[in-house]
């Protein structure tokens, strides 16, 4: 009778660890598919961010060569003058793209996060639920206040778009932890 109790004991035992081992697995396929959909749209974002600098890029250049080819019936003050308007519009429009870009994959990252917090189910924590959607109302408005951006005047144009520049950093920063947080819980 003994080793009744103890086989079963052992069979019981061993079918728990392979349900605990293949639920491990799942999680830990969940967790991939989830990795490799952030990276599959993250690599989206910079095609798009790419391609939007290289219009920018030209479009300056284009724009360029047309004052150049104006300055036999303009004053050369007037074409410098109209070549800086369009290096700080061409400016402005690269760095909106690249903090539109850098939004969008935090963006991306955010529903990551959620995504995993969201396979922890019952043991997914009360703070970092939280800190979920605080990171989501930071993203919100980041992504106003860059919307926003275009109508800054130029003399704030710098202080403005290093301001926002710090709060993306530190958004990132705090989606990195959170994600880290929640990949240790899991």
């Amino acid at each position: 009778m003994r080793i009744h109790f103890v086989l079963s004991f052992v069979v019981a035992t061993a079918g728990a660890a392979c349900a605990s081992s293949q639920a491990e697995q799942v999680k830990d396929a969940r967790n991939e598919r989830i990795d490799e959909n952030t990276v599959e749209r993250t690599r989206a974002i910079e095609n798009q961010e790419a391609a939007r600098v290289e219009g920018i890029d030209r479009e300056k250049e284009s724009t360029n060569d047309q004052l150049d080819d104006a300055r036999a019936t303009h004053s050369k003050q007037d074409v410098d003058d109209a070549k800086q308007v369009v290096e700080d519009s061409s400016d402005r429009a690269t760095y909106q793209t690249k903090a539109t870009a850098r939004i969008q994959t935090i963006g991306v990252r955010i529903d990551a996060a959620q995504q995993k917090l969201q396979a922890l189910g019952a043991k997914a924590p009360a703070n970092e639920k939280s800190e979920l959607e605080s990171l989501r109302r930071e993203h919100s408005q980041l992504t106003r206040d860059l919307r926003a951006l275009p109508e800054v005047p130029a003399s704030n144009w710098d202080k403005e778009h290093e301001a926002l520049d710090k709060r993306i950093s530190e958004l990132n920063r705090r989606v990195k932890l959170l994600t880290e947080s929640i990949e240790d819980d899991a």
